[in-house]
């Protein structure tokens, strides 16, 4: 676990933490259940200081807007106005291909999550 916890510590810190304490969780989850005790280790590998000490704590994200700082952005983003709009500053759609438009939206089905992506042309 040590080798593991140092190599990957190297190439992907953030990812390494996540997995370690996913197996850590899926281990214990196997002792406690009968038909998978028998499988698991007697000693949770997951559990070892050592990698732990290895794998640093994540930091925070820097590129995300925080809570407070929505309505400055939204603000901002209405003070720009719609750039289509007709008027003489404003972008003169007048045929096929020259105004694309995207959305993105996820939709539940019964057993997950599906995510729909479409690019069209708004003319």
């Amino acid at each position: 676990m040590q080798t593991w916890a140092s190599d990957e510590a190297a190439k992907r810190p953030t990812r390494a933490r996540l997995a370690l304490s996913l197996l850590h969780a899926f281990l214990a989850w196997c002792t406690e259940h009968h038909d998978f005790a028998a499988l698991a280790p007697s000693k949770n590998p997951a559990r070892s200081r050592r990698a732990r000490e290895l794998l640093p704590l994540p930091k925070p994200k820097q590129d995300a807007l925080l809570s407070e700082q929505l309505p400055a952005w939204f603000a901002a983003v209405r003070a720009i106005g719609n750039l289509v709009k007709m008027g003489p500053d404003k972008l003169q759609v007048t045929g096929s291909e020259q105004l694309w438009v995207a959305d993105i939206t996820y939709l539940p089905t019964a057993d997950k999550c599906v995510y729909l992506s479409l690019v069209t042309d708004a003319h």
